[in-house]
């Protein structure tokens, strides 16, 4: 993760300030009494009734002295030894109390600064100190950003912290501030072994307790060794995604990578309530990962005529965007091989394509397109994991045409376009 985008999660929306206007309002209409007092006048009382409140809060005292003392130590205009002394006082002050504080906005934020600017010594003592309570602090709205500054800060940490989530991957996931936390572990942080025991969480307890007395074993394994395990091991997994699409969840890589894995085991009647619900949300969301594009062809390949229709309709706000991403691009091309509608597709895709060629035949993933129109998906143009993934998906394709006369109609479609005399 670059440090511009760990830097941005610092700054907090305006809908966290909403609280501080209400409770302003309320104070105004029924603390003040006075319905003589000015404005100015009802927001100073306010503050003062404000401040009084916040003495009376755990850690006043600390959490006062400490926000002088990050206003110094962030301020790039002071002199460097003032900034590590006002560090190295700052540090001090928290220590011992960061449980308590860093589910606080103001607190989380200067914890946040600690890890960024603080010494290696330093940062790993908050690490240290906050073990154990991962879990709760990426739900919560400001203190999941110390996770993630932790992970990024700290690599010594980074395996006992993972360890922490484990167990409770899929309940996070639909967790609306512990699944960014969750994504990013994967992604980001997670060696291969790690990644694979979250994306395991998914097919449930049963094969979670199996892979205990066996540490080699497969869901592939299994599913060829104990086929009588299969049915319950895909019904869960099944309802668990069901569940994770109707909370929201779909733009996540884990997300992505679970549903690929699902598609990839399941017969077309075991995956077509999934599939019904897919259909009702945009692919674009899907397409940016190696995973995502796979579950989006399966989809598209499962719809009827009139969904299909939609689907690549909806496809047009997002299609330059799309077709400059590396998976993007496949999907589109998935999209050629799947579609019997040649003259939707054409109009759809092609005429927007060949509007901005000039752009597109510079770009590597673009140029996929024109590779598909002049040789279709022949080995010789496609790597054989664009062929793999077209294959599998055929499985569960309702294409009615021959696949060399579709490929016949969009060339002729876009001769006029790719050869100009």
């Amino acid at each position: 993760m670059s440090e511009e985008k760990i830097d941005e999660q610092e700054n907090f929306s305006e809908e966290e300030y909403s609280g501080e206007e209400e409770e302003f309002h309320t104070f105004e209409e029924e603390k003040t009494g006075d319905s003589n007092l000015s404005a100015a006048e009802k927001k100073r009382k306010y503050k003062e009734l404000k401040e009084s409140r916040k003495k009376h809060k755990p850690n006043y005292e600390e959490i006062s002295k400490a926000k002088k003392l990050w206003e110094i130590a962030r301020n790039t205009k002071v002199d460097e030894k003032e900034r590590d002394e006002a560090m190295s006082e700052l540090v001090s002050t928290i220590k011992g109390k960061l449980g308590d504080i860093s589910l606080k906005r103001d607190a989380s934020r200067i914890i946040q600064t600690c890890l960024k600017q603080g010494t290696p010594e330093q940062r790993l003592l908050i690490a240290s100190e906050l073990k154990g309570s991962y879990v709760s602090l990426s739900m919560n709205m400001y203190s999941k950003f110390i996770v993630t500054k932790v992970l990024n800060y700290c690599p010594s940490m980074r395996n006992d912290i993972v360890n922490e989530f484990r167990g409770q991957i899929v309940k996070l996931i639909k967790h609306k501030d512990a699944s960014s936390v969750i994504d990013e572990i994967f992604q980001v942080y997670a060696n291969a072994s790690q990644k694979l025991t979250l994306i395991e969480e998914f097919f449930g307890s049963q094969f979670i307790i199996l892979k205990k007395i066996d540490k080699s074993l497969t869901v592939e394994k299994l599913f060829e060794n104990e086929p009588n395990k299969r049915d319950v091991i895909m019904k869960h997994m099944g309802t668990t995604l069901q569940s994770i699409v109707n909370k929201g969840s779909l733009q996540f890589a884990l997300v992505h990578r679970v549903l690929h894995d699902f598609l990839l085991y399941a017969t077309p009647s075991e995956a077509k309530d999934l599939i019904e619900m897919l259909k009702e949300i945009v692919l674009a969301e899907l397409v940016h990962t190696k995973e995502g594009m796979f579950v989006a062809l399966c989809v598209l390949a499962q719809s009827e005529a009139k969904q299909r229709k939609s689907i690549v309709k909806g496809l047009k706000q997002h299609l330059e965007k799309i077709l400059l991403d590396e998976f993007g691009a496949i999907f589109v091309v998935g999209v050629f091989y799947l579609m019997d509608d040649t003259v939707l597709v054409s109009k759809a895709i092609l005429l927007d394509y060949f509007h901005k060629l000039d752009d597109f035949i510079v770009n590597e993933n673009a140029r996929k397109i024109i590779l598909y129109l002049l040789c279709g998906s022949s080995p010789k143009c496609f790597s054989p994991f664009v062929i793999q993934t077209l294959e599998k998906v055929s499985k569960f394709s309702k294409s009615k045409k021959d696949l060399k006369q579709k490929e016949k109609e969009l060339l002729d479609f876009s001769k006029p376009y790719l050869f100009v005399n």
